[in-house]
């Protein structure tokens, strides 16, 4: 298994150059004998201070800490594939320690805004974006063979975007990157160090972009159920 391009990285230009830019420290976990578990837990600790930072509007320490629980996902996963270390279990630790950071994230902002708005935005951002979490799942495992037998680790396919037009290349990077937690929350960081009044808007894509991945989920389901 390829220690850097994952299935996610390998059609996402922001995630394959962090897991690059993540390699040496993922390494000197490694060597440190830093469980993946380890890690996952300090990521979601420096997420929480982070939070805290951002309710006691410390913007740029929110900032940082958010970078760090950034780079300590990316690790974490790159440290289980290098020492071999792959969870086997249902229960993917990972997996929900990203959906409570999501929903942290949400709960502090709509706790620093405190306006009836923001709070609207948020609950609806935080459904669909659970809504598309479980679908995503399942969906993930009807995939999860037939992307085994294409081989994509060997080479990013966003290159290929590149040879066939602008729309359609923005298109196939822009979606799995926008769904992905490490890059739209390093798209939050940019758009609070920009205006903090820039989060709405953002939730508001985002939203849009959960619905579109929900249905797209659904017709996926909905023709496997029909070919069994």
């Amino acid at each position: 298994m390829n220690k850097i391009i994952t299935p996610t990285a390998n059609n996402n230009i922001i995630l394959w150059l962090l897991s690059y830019l993540c390699l040496p420290f993922s390494n000197l976990f490694n060597y440190l004998k830093i469980t993946p578990n380890i890690l996952t837990f300090f990521s979601f600790i420096f997420l929480v201070f982070g939070c805290r930072e951002l309710l006691n509007e410390n913007l740029s320490n929110f900032c940082l800490f958010f970078l760090i629980s950034i780079i300590l996902d990316i690790c974490d996963g790159q440290v289980a594939r290098i020492s071999k270390n792959i969870n086997k279990s249902k229960l993917n630790i990972d997996h929900l320690t990203d959906i409570l950071k999501i929903s942290i994230i949400f709960l502090s902002f709509g706790i620093l805004f405190n306006d009836k708005n923001s709070w609207i935005i948020i609950f609806i951002t935080n459904f669909f974006y659970l809504f598309f979490c479980i679908l995503h799942a399942e969906v993930g495992s009807y995939k999860k063979l037939s992307f085994k037998k294409k081989n994509r680790f060997r080479k990013p396919i966003f290159f290929h975007y590149f040879s066939i037009n602008l729309i359609w290349m923005f298109y196939k990077m822009l979606l799995p990157m926008i769904t992905t937690f490490n890059v739209h929350s390093l798209l939050l960081i940019l758009l609070i160090l920009i205006d903090l009044k820039f989060f709405n808007f953002i939730l508001i894509y985002f939203t849009s972009v959960f619905i579109y991945r929900i249905f797209k989920n659904l017709y996926f389901l909905s023709k496997q159920k029909l070919q069994r």
